[in-house]
């Protein structure tokens, strides 16, 4: 989006700022998908953090201070496949960040809801973004 910005017709002091805010964007994402990836590679059963857990985490250690993040959980929780959590995993992440960066939320819920056959990750805020302005 800052990226995006850039484009247009702004003044070089203007650009330069939406570029470096760009730059740290970008470093924390990666760096939010590299403990991600991190937790779930370097598990052992035994240890293994449950995905309710993680998510916890998540919203406490890689989530700007100002976002307050809540995990609730629904159903009863059962084991998924790695593959499976870690695209959770970066869903929320990604949700999360966009939530704090973007629609200057305070304060996120993460909802998992475990089914017979499925989960369900959704994702509210306070933020001010408008839901019919999103692109597709």
């Amino acid at each position: 989006m800052q990226i995006e910005v850039c484009r247009s017709d702004i003044p070089e002091a203007e650009r330069s700022e939406r570029l470096d805010l760009a730059k740290d964007l970008t470093r924390r994402a990666v760096e939010q998908l590299r403990s991600a990836i991190y937790a779930l590679n370097h598990s052992s059963d035994a240890d293994r953090t449950s995905l309710p857990e993680m998510l916890e985490q998540l919203g406490v250690v890689h989530m700007p201070d100002e976002l307050a993040v809540s995990v609730r959980v629904g159903g009863t929780p059962s084991e998924l496949p790695g593959d499976a959590e870690h695209a959770l995993l970066r869903i929320a992440g990604e949700a999360l960040f966009n939530a704090a960066v973007h629609a200057h939320a305070n304060r996120a819920v993460l909802r998992l809801t475990y089914r017979a056959d499925s989960v369900l990750l959704s994702v509210s805020d306070d933020g001010d973004g408008d839901p019919a302005r999103m692109r597709l």
